[in-house]
C-alpha cells in the first residue's frame, strides 16, 4: 500500500515537471501540453488521496490483531526467511 502511495506521488510530481513543456512549441502545442500534464498530476494526486481514505481503516485495524507479527520489521521478517531457507528443518531434509 506505501509503494502504491509513493508512486503516486512521483507520477503526480512527474507530470507537473513535464507542464513545462520545452523548447521549441507553439505557444498553443505548449498551453495544451501544460493542461494535459497538470491534468494528470490532478488525477495521480486524488488517486493517491483515495487510496489514503480507503486503506486507513484496514491498516488501522490490521494493528494488533493478534498474529504476533505487529512488531516484527521488514529487516526482521527477511531475516527470518532467510534463516529457513538456510536451515531447513530436518522434516524437510529427510524427504529429499
Amino acid at each position: 500500500m506505501r509503494r502504491v502511495r509513493r508512486f503516486l506521488e512521483w507520477k503526480a510530481a512527474w507530470w507537473q515537471a513535464r507542464a513545462g513543456g520545452w523548447r521549441g512549441l507553439e505557444a498553443a502545442t505548449a498551453e495544451g501540453i501544460k493542461a494535459y500534464a497538470l491534468r494528470q498530476m490532478s488525477f495521480q494526486q486524488a488517486l493517491s488521496m483515495n487510496f489514503t481514505q480507503l486503506w486507513t481503516e484496514p491498516l488501522k485495524l490490521s494493528e494488533g490483531d493478534g498474529d504476533g507479527m505487529d512488531s516484527v520489521s521488514g529487516d526482521q521478517a527477511l531475516n527470518m526467511i532467510s534463516e529457513v531457507v538456510a536451515h531447513p528443518s530436518d522434516e524437510e531434509e529427510e524427504e529429499e
